[in-house]
Formats: structure tokens, sequence, C-alpha cells
């Protein structure tokens, strides 16, 4: 490694590969890049020096420590550049902010129509033998049947929701060898002895009339 003098007489190691080379023409650029017209004395007074070889080898001594310094970066400018600049962050879209899950709406069982229970025929009231309730005027409301008289002549009975009614004379405890008088909610009604008539019916009006043989029902 040879040395080199500065302008300051401090010896520099010259290294003996630089890992970039200096251009050639380098050392004399300065001596020939002088403008023509700057012909003064004054001017080739301070270039005079240049001329010498000392003069050179501390002008190239310089330009080779300032590159030294500098760090003799060999990348090329485009590369450079691109190293020298900051990473840019990859850009993502704007994307919209997730949408909460629509809240379900709650959905009840559709109402099923209240069915009312089968209506249960009220209970007969209990009865003498020697009478039966055959039909009623309301199915779901309570039936009657009360004794008021059932001696010598005369059976008085007073109903509630009854539209027909059986009566037995042979069981009626009344003279059964006579004609008697049944009453029948107030309304009076010859019954004979010989009469086959076992059933009285209540018309819509309120009227009650004894029913033909051939179209009883029978308890």
């Amino acid at each position: 490694m040879s040395r080199l003098t500065a302008f300051n007489n401090t010896p520099i190691e010259e290294p003996q590969a630089l890992a970039c080379a200096v251009p050639r023409g380098l050392k004399s650029a300065a001596l020939r890049d002088v403008p023509r017209g700057l012909k003064s004395a004054a001017l080739r007074g301070l270039l005079e020096p240049l001329r010498s070889p000392q003069g050179r080898r501390w002008l190239t001594s310089l330009v080779m420590l300032s590159l030294v310094l500098g760090g003799c970066d060999s990348t090329p400018p485009a590369d450079r550049q691109a190293a020298t600049r900051p990473a840019e962050s990859a850009s993502t879209p704007d994307l919209p902010p997730p949408r909460e899950p629509a809240a379900q709406l709650e959905t009840k069982p559709a109402a099923q129509p209240e069915t009312e229970p089968p209506a249960t025929q009220p209970a007969e009231p209990k009865l003498p033998d020697y009478l039966a309730i055959i039909n009623r005027i309301e199915a779901d409301e309570a039936v009657d049947v009360r004794i008021v008289t059932a001696a010598d002549r005369k059976l008085m009975l007073e109903t509630r929701n009854v539209r027909r009614l059986h009566i037995d004379r042979a069981q009626v405890p009344v003279d059964k060898d006579r004609s008697i008088v049944l009453v029948l909610d107030g309304q009076v009604l010859e019954w004979r002895a010989n009469s086959k008539v076992v059933e009285f019916e209540r018309t819509p009006a309120g009227v009650w009339i004894p029913v033909k043989p051939e179209k009883s029902k029978g308890p």
C-alpha cells in the first residue's frame, strides 16, 4: 500500500483496491476544465501549483479521501433512491365495519283457538218411578219436576225446562178406576181411566198436549 501526502503533510495510505474506482482523467480534470476566458494572471497564479506533481498528488488524495469518507456507495441512483425511500405500507381499501346480525325476531306459535270442552248435560233430578223426562227444551240447562199433589183423583206437577214428560199412570198413587185431574204447570187436563196416553208434550207456545200412543217414545 503506497502512501499519499495530503495538503497538511499528513501521510495517507492509498488503498490497493477501492469499492468504486476514481474516474480516469479525474486527476487532471481541474486543469482541463478551466474556462478559456479565465486567462487572467491571477487565476493562472492560483492554478499553477496544481500543475506540479506534488499538487496533482494532493488533489488526487483529496478526491480519494472524500470518496472513502463518503462510503464509496456504488449503488445505482435508481436503486439508492428506492433503498432510501421509506417503505410504503400496503394500503388496504377502507372496508365498511362489519354489520351486526339482525336481531332475530321471536316467532311465537300461532295461538290455537280455544276449544271449549263438550257441554255435559246436567244430571236429571231424582224422580219417582212413574215419572221420566223424555226431552228437554234446552239441552245444556238443568231440568226439574216437582210433585205438588199426588193423591186421590188429582196429580199436580210443576216442571222446568221439560219438553216431553212420561207418566206411568199404573204406578201413580191415585184412583186408577176413575178419571183424575192432571195439572201441568197450572194447565188442567182430564186424564181418563181407560186412556192409553202416557206422555205429554209442551209446545213452543207453552201449552201441554197429550201425545198419541203410537208416537210415544217411552222412558
